[in-house]
């Protein structure tokens, strides 16, 4: 009988292991078939390019070199650029080449970092041709900035929205198909393009005559449920490229990896496109990641004085995880004599109006919001961005702190960190549309948790790509000062907090959250440490941090429990837990070392 019970634990223990090797595997599928179809794309390219040389004898040039000659309609362009926009210098990264694609006619999809002048790349170009150009935007407070900001130039732009009155409606869509009264741009959300048949009936109408030049997909890594804000209307937008197969597309986005640029072609059906993607680095911005002191009181004065010490009267958002933070913060600064404003979904359109125009007027110096606020802005001088908790995903904190030294100059991206904040925040984004919150949010603890260079770590990350540590040049914490790193072998305090799960879930039938779990592992609750454990000595931070990098390794994974009114985050053993186990993998770890160590 014992016979028989050791063998089943076995084949239990050798089923987990395999079903954790196919999980594995299949990850790797995924991003092995994203990168054929890259390769596949890349040949195609290369086959036409050497068949036009054949049949033609002709040197087709490369896209980069095609898109930064000079066109017909390159002087027109750096005419309106001063004349209209009223911009005297130099084009950024790619922004000429885009106009000069999206003007040929030709279809594009363009990754630009946060602060970029991505919305240049389509509003010169509408001015520049016969008919209108559609924007496709997610958010009405963005597509609000954009009209406000265009016809303060002078430049004829609408908005037709959920908020626009019915018999303003009317009036809009009959316009279209008239040249001379009809808007330049018209900015539309993606409910109205895949709900509204009035709405495509007048565009198709506008079509007929002429008279509708190119369509435009703003943050356009909405489409993909590989994005970190997908959006089910937005996958609905591929029907324009049905009904319109020759109107260019203009795709933009901020954030992409290669994953979401893949899925965002083949949904708007534009895998022939032009691709432009600027490096996502941003050199002047310093990146730093604190510890974050879990005493509100304690916390506060750190940010306060970290304010008065290196930007007193300068320009800066504080983002909150929740309105409840945004507003107590909001009234702890302001009783310590800064000048502040609390934003968030809660209050009237009015209100969140008068603090956005009294910042942009510099009249408060600091908002103080949730993420409801940001997208669209256009205020150059943000010195700081402040990170009160993390963000949902690494592509939501890139773009976040992206809204930092937008004019060039040197500005700081704070992010305060504590481990079990990740759990407080799986709670809110496991149960995503897109099914791919849990991995974006992790991304972002990686970051937190990394001991190397952080812009390294953010490219690499929220992009997929390769930024040399050398180029940081000193533009992060880690970078700056942080002591040297050691490899550290904790194989032990894994298989012991491995053993304490198993325990408690086998004996009591109970399970833990992270919190009850560094109780435990500290002596607090009964069952706890002995006095030859080796987490005695540890800190708190020390244990949280120790759980979340388990967490990360797969040795623990969270399981959610939904209740009446909340989702609570329990650990359990992860897939990788039977090898640390069985002895047949170590955990070994770097941490940076302590003073006198």
């Amino acid at each position: 009988m014992k016979t028989e019970t050791i063998d089943y634990n076995e084949k239990y223990e050798r089923l987990k292991e395999i079903e954790g090797d196919i999980k594995k595997l299949n990850q790797q599928k995924d991003r092995l078939q994203v990168l054929i179809d890259t390769l596949a794309i890349e040949k195609e390219n290369i086959q036409n390019i050497l068949k036009n040389q054949t049949t033609n004898n002709t040197t087709t040039p490369t896209p980069a070199t095609h898109w930064s000659s000079h066109f017909p309609f390159t002087k027109n362009i750096f005419l309106l650029k001063r004349a209209v926009f009223r911009i005297d210098g130099d084009f950024r990264r790619n922004q000429l080449e885009v106009m000069h694609a999206t003007l040929s006619n030709r279809n594009c999809f363009v990754i630009m970092p946060t602060g970029g002048g991505k919305s240049l790349c389509y509003q010169v170009p509408a001015l520049l041709s016969e008919g209108l150009t559609v924007v496709v935007s997610p958010l009405l407070s963005l597509i609000k900035d954009q009209v406000d900001y265009l016809l303060a130039l002078g430049v004829p732009a609408a908005a037709l929205t959920g908020q626009t009155p019915p018999e303003k409606i009317g009036e809009l869509l009959a316009s279209l198909v008239v040249k001379e009264a009809a808007p330049k741009l018209l900015y539309v959300t993606p409910e109205r393009v895949g709900k509204s048949k009035r709405f495509l009936a007048s565009l198709e109408q506008c079509h007929q005559l002429g008279l509708l030049s190119r369509i435009v997909v703003d943050e356009a890594h909405c489409c993909s449920e590989w994005g970190h804000d997908y959006r089910t209307d937005y996958k609905s937008l591929g029907v324009l490229r049905s009904v319109f197969p020759k109107v260019p597309f203009l795709a933009l986005t901020a954030t992409a990896s290669g994953k979401v640029v893949h899925d965002v072609k083949d949904i708007l059906k534009i895998k022939d496109c032009e691709t432009f993607r600027s490096p996502c680095n941003r050199p002047n911005l310093f990146y730093e990641v604190r510890n974050k002191n879990p005493k509100s009181k304690q916390l506060t004065e750190e940010i306060v004085e970290w304010i008065n010490t290196k930007y007193p009267s300068s320009s800066g958002i504080i983002y909150c995880l929740s309105k409840k933070e945004c507003e107590n913060l909001a009234t702890q600064l302001l009783s310590r004599g800064l000048s502040v404003a609390a934003y968030h979904a809660g209050m009237t359109d009015s209100d969140r109006e008068i603090v956005h125009t009294k910042w942009l007027k510099n009249e408060i110096h600091i908002v103080i919001a949730t993420i409801a606020f940001g997208l669209g802005i256009n205020k150059l001088d943000v010195r700081f961005v402040i990170h009160h908790t993390i963000s949902k995903s690494i592509e939501n904190y890139y773009q976040e702190s992206g809204r930092a030294g937008r004019d060039g100059c040197p500005s700081h991206c704070l992010l305060y960190y504590r481990a079990s904040d990740v759990t407080r925040l799986s709670c809110l984004v496991h149960g995503s549309v897109s099914g791919h919150g849990l991995g974006n949010l992790y991304a972002l603890a990686r970051y937190c948790e990394t001991t190397k260079c952080r812009r390294s770590a953010l490219s690499a990350l929220a992009f997929e790509e390769t930024t040399d540590a050398r180029m940081c040049n000193r533009g992060c914490d880690i970078c700056l000062s942080s002591p040297p790193a050691k490899t550290e072998d904790l194989t032990t305090h894994a298989r012991i907090v491995l053993e304490l799960l198993g325990q408690v879930e086998e004996s009591k039938g109970e399970r833990l959250t992270l919190l009850q779990l560094v109780d435990v592992l500290k002596g607090k609750q009964r069952g706890g440490c002995n006095d030859s454990n080796p987490f005695k000595g540890w800190t708190k931070s020390d244990i949280e941090s120790f759980l979340i990098k388990m967490l990360l390794n797969d040795l623990l994974e969270e399981e959610f429990i939904p209740t009446n009114y909340t989702t609570t985050s329990y650990l359990k053993r992860g897939f990788g837990a039977q090898k640390i186990m069985k002895g047949i993998n170590p955990f070994v770890v770097e941490i940076f070392q302590k003073e006198g160590t």
